[in-house]
């Protein structure tokens, strides 16, 4: 599929690795993240969400802020400025499916809320398929996040290979629902352990 997957045993030295979020984090200092929330009623302005960027010193301290908070999204890659445009990603670190199994019924043996610790249906559909197995398996809420690390961050310049990728993965799990529309460079998913 032309990027190489792992879930590490081990943090590497040149790479550190977030054991929380399953993911390396860039060996470059001068990074920002997004950390954006759905809000339940408009504010003043009239917004249902807001994104805030944040320097990559401060990722300990804001996610483990965020925790607490209802509907918590992080970025999905690392940009080199203050802003969540596809243009300024910097890194990518990981590419992550997002199945809305619930809105669809291809497959009627999938019952979304009920997966829990019976992902082993999900592996078995990807060994099947000749589909990587994700390094991570999540609950989004509604449905299912699947992440697949990659063994170091992979510079932006590579953005045409990871898009390949992540639309073939994306076409490889349609039967589970998978969101066609989350191949964006500038995505935020669901910040894992925030309430939903």
């Amino acid at each position: 599929m032309g990027l190489a997957f792992k879930k590490p045993e081990v943090a590497l030295d040149r790479y550190p690795y977030d054991w929380r979020m399953k993911r390396f984090m860039p060996y470059n200092a001068n990074l920002f993240f997004i950390m954006g929330q759905k809000l339940k009623q408009p504010d003043a302005k009239g917004r249902t969400w807001w994104d805030k960027p944040y320097h990559i010193s401060e990722y300990e301290t804001v996610f483990d802020m965020a925790q607490d908070i209802e509907d918590s999204y992080i970025s999905m890659n690392w940009f080199y400025k203050c802003s969540r445009r596809g243009e300024f990603v910097a890194v990518f670190d990981h590419i992550y499916i997002d199945l809305d199994c619930y809105k669809y019924e291809t497959n009627p043996t999938i019952q979304y809320h009920d997966l829990g610790e019976n992902y082993e249906i999900l592996l078995k559909f990807c060994d099947d398929n000749n589909i990587p197995r994700p390094s991570n398996i999540l609950s989004s809420g509604r449905g299912i996040y699947l992440h697949y690390t990659f063994e170091c961050p992979v510079p932006a310049r590579c953005k045409g290979r990871f898009q390949a990728t992540h639309r073939e993965l994306l076409r490889k799990f349609i039967p589970w629902g998978a969101d066609q529309a989350t191949y964006d460079f500038s995505r935020v998913f669901r910040l894992p352990g925030s309430v939903n």
